[in-house]
Formats: structure tokens, sequence, C-alpha cells
């Protein structure tokens, strides 16, 4: 039994470079005074995989867009008085993402790294529930605690009334559950993939009902599967749809989607706003200073233009950050990225179009989400490749194994 269920879910020959990379993005979230997790972790990661000694991730598009990020930065750090010591850390922030993302992705075992997220799925997804029926009795929630406490300003302790797991908020839980929801759907783990989508809809997080089935989708429409699997598909699909909208159980969620007046939150209008506001210069090159608050705040460029702000920061999603902080020059090499991540796997695509779905409602670029994202799939398109050669070698060696019999045995 214990056999079955280790073979199931990959969980054989675990390693620390796997295990640890999969539990990144809730380890990553705790801040110590000014000692980051996210960066260390990374860090600890690089050492682990350079003794694999498997050399560094050659893409293209990557290194020009990273290029032109960090340039762009190190420009805008000196042109405004290279004072700002934020500003500096979050450059070598900037540079440990990428470089760690060269490092890590070419040493892991998809495999390894498969199993480690499995597991650790189960266990966020316990720990979702667990808030879930927490919150359905009456209380409120806070992050399940892993780590020592980070102290009383750390998000740990925010109080909510929707359920996070291990993670600060729901938006957190829903990235990282895409990954085993991918994993599940490409082995054709559909029992596992059902579960896993239960709890995001359980989360109650629009984005998290909106990417369960843009997966689903994407799976259906760009995997050669039967036509039998595609209308199990759909079923299923259909099935969570009804389940979602008639159910008690997810009344929050769907009031949620109902309620939201999406006009007015920052998510869809700060970004098309500032766009409209920006000099052509800016628009092409990026803009000169360290953030959309500052240049909002501090220049006169957006003059007239009434922007969403809270807490000294304006929330721009992924695809309007990378045009305002970098410019369009920037974006054309980011979209080159994203094509080239398409076209070297199919079976990248339906966690490719939950990632570019997600660039209009969430901010992840040049930051944990970001890394683990990108190792993720470049990581996956190096074990894919990998199984095309060796299916194709196969295929060939069968080939001429048959000819040969036809040659020994020829037909009268």
């Amino acid at each position: 039994m214990a056999n079955t269920i280790a073979s199931y879910f990959n969980l054989k020959r675990l390693r620390a470079l796997e295990l640890l990379l999969a539990a990144y993005p809730i380890l990553g979230q705790y801040v110590y005074g000014g000692f980051h997790l996210e960066l260390f972790i990374l860090l600890i990661l690089d050492v682990l995989a350079l003794q694999r000694k498997k050399g560094l991730l050659k893409c293209k598009p990557l290194i020009w867009f990273s290029a032109i990020a960090i340039i762009h930065e190190i420009v805008v750090f000196i042109i405004t008085g290279a004072n700002n010591q934020t500003h500096f850390n979050n450059i070598i922030s900037i540079i440990i993402y990428i470089v760690s993302v060269f490092i890590i992705a070419p040493a892991v075992d998809f495999r390894r790294l498969s199993g480690a997220i499995n597991i650790i799925s189960i266990f966020c997804m316990l720990g979702l529930v667990y808030h879930f029926l927490m919150i359905q009795t009456g209380h409120s929630v806070t992050p399940i605690q892993i780590l020592p406490d980070p102290g009383s300003k750390s998000r740990l302790h925010e109080v909510g009334y929707r359920p996070v797991s291990f993670f600060w908020e729901p938006a957190g839980y829903i990235l990282y559950m895409m990954l085993p929801l991918f994993i599940s759907l490409i082995e054709k783990k559909f029992i596992f993939s059902a579960i896993i989508i239960f709890t995001v809809l359980l989360s109650t997080s629009t984005n998290g009902i909106v990417f369960a089935f843009i997966i689903i989708a994407g799976y259906t429409l760009t995997q050669k599967i039967s036509k039998s699997l595609k209308i199990g598909m759909v079923i299923m699909g259909a099935f969570f749809a009804y389940f979602l909208f008639n159910s008690s159980l997810f009344e929050s969620g769907v009031e949620k989607i109902n309620e939201t007046e999406y006009e007015h939150t920052s998510r869809l209008y700060n970004g098309p706003t500032i766009l409209t506001g920006l000099p052509k210069e800016h628009l092409i090159w990026g803009i000169p200073r360290f953030n959309a608050y500052d240049y909002y705040t501090h220049t006169d460029y957006l003059n007239g233009t009434y922007l969403i702000e809270k807490n000294e920061e304006i929330f721009l999603p992924s695809f309007y950050l990378i045009i305002v902080k970098y410019g369009i020059i920037a974006l054309v090499f980011y979209l080159w990225l994203l094509v080239y991540i398409a076209v070297k796997s199919r079976r990248i695509r339906p966690y490719l179009l939950v990632i570019v779905v997600s660039m209009f409602s969430q901010t992840a670029i040049l930051n944990l989400s970001w890394t683990n994202t990108m190792i993720f799939m470049f990581c996956f398109i190096m074990y894919d490749m990998n199984r095309q050669s060796i299916e194709s070698k196969n295929l060939i060696n069968k080939v001429l194994k048959n000819e040969n019999t036809y040659a020994n045995n020829p037909v009268c």
C-alpha cells in the first residue's frame, strides 16, 4: 500500500534540492528584520544545484529580458542619486532571482520535484480545509505557522475570514496549487486533479476559480488526448461549474465574483490608466524612478491622472508593471520568452496559459513567485525534451528491428 501511494505521487528518491525548492514558496514568505528567507533559500538552492554540475540554463529571450531589467534598474539608481538603500537592495534581489533561474533549473530532476510538490500540496490542502472549517464555524483565521515567529508586524499575524493554509493570502495558495494540478493533469491522475480543484474552489479566490477552469480548458485544447478524454474533461469542468454555483459551500466565492466592481479595482484600473498618462519615451524605455508610486507622487508626469494607491504602493499586474518599469521593448522580449517556452514544450502550455492570464491580475515579475515559476517551467521543458528524445530513439530502434525482421523473413 505504501509503495503504491509513493509510486502514485512520485515520492520515491526525494532529494534535498527538490524538497527545498518545492517548499520555497511557503518558506520564502518569512522575513526576520532585514533577513529575507526568499533570498537566503535561493542561495542555498544555488549551492545545491552547482554541486550537481549540470551547467547553466541557455535561453536567449530570458538573457535579453534579464539584461534589460538589470541595466534599467542600475541606470535609474544612478540618475536618481544612488542613495536609495531600498532600491539598491532591490537590485541585489533581482540579480539573485535571475541568476538562480539559470543555475537551478538545469540541475533539478523534474520527477523528484513533482513528488516533492505533490507531498507538500497535500499538507497545503489539509491546511486549507482546516481553515475552511474554522471559518464555517464562525472563527477567524491566520496563516498556519511553520517557522519561528517573525514578529508582530509580519503578515503571519493578519486576521482574516478566508482560508489561506500556510500562505499569507489566498492568491499564494492558488498559484502554488496550479503546480500539482498541472502535474496531475499531465500524468492523467484525474482523481487528484479533482481534489485539488475542489480545494481551490473552497479558497473563495476569484483568480483560483478562473485559473482552475483555464487550466482544464487549456489541457483539453492543447494536448494530444483522445476524444473520450476530452469529453470527460468537459464533463468534469461542467460538474465543478454547476457545483460552484449551486452548493452552499462556495457561496462566499460566488458572491465575491458577483460583487466585485472590476472597473474600480486597482487590479484592472491602475494598469490601463497609467499607460495613457506616460510620456512616449517612458512608455518605450520605462519610467526613470524606482517604482510606480515614486513616479506618481514625486514627478509631474502624471498630472491629472488618478491612480488607486494603498500603503504607499500602487498595484500593477505583471503585464503593465513590465511596461511601466522597463518599457515596451522589455515587454517584447518577455513575450518572446513566453513564446519560446510554448514552442519548446507542447505539454507545458496549459500551465503557461494560466501564467499568461495571471499577468493581468497579479504581480509576479522578478520576485519569489516569478523565480519559482520560471524554474518549474524550464525544469519541465528539459524533462519533456529528454522524454521526447528517448521516445524517438525507441521508435527508431523499433522500426529498425521490424525492418530486420522483414529482411530475414521475406514475404512471397
